[in-house]
C-alpha cells in the first residue's frame, strides 16, 4: 500500500507501523516492509499524499516521475543484493 493520506510519521508517530500487522506478516513471510514518508504542504499537497495526479511534475505516471522513480530505485537496490 503506497497511498497513505495523512498517515505519515509526523502525524501518527510509529502507531501505524506498530498496529496494522504489516510487520508481523512481513516477518512471518520473509518480506521487507517499508514505510515511505510524505510531507503535507499548504498548496500542492495538503494531505501528504503520494503523487498520483502530478503535483510534483507532469511525469507522475512515468518512470521519470519522482515517486515512481523512488519506487524503481528502491526495488532495483533491494533486489541487487539477491
Amino acid at each position: 500500500m503506497v497511498h497513505l493520506m495523512c498517515l505519515f510519521r509526523s502525524v501518527l508517530g510509529d502507531e501505524y507501523a506498530r498496529t496494522t500487522g504489516y510487520n508481523e506478516v512481513g516477518e512471518l513471510n520473509n518480506i521487507i516492509i517499508i514505510y515511505p514518508q510524505t510531507i503535507a504542504t499548504n498548496n500542492t499537497n495538503p494531505h501528504g499524499c503520494w503523487d498520483f495526479w502530478g503535483y510534483t511534475n507532469g511525469f507522475y505516471s512515468k518512470l521519470s516521475g519522482l515517486m515512481t522513480l523512488f519506487s524503481h530505485i528502491l526495488h532495483t537496490q533491494m533486489f541487487k543484493q539477491i
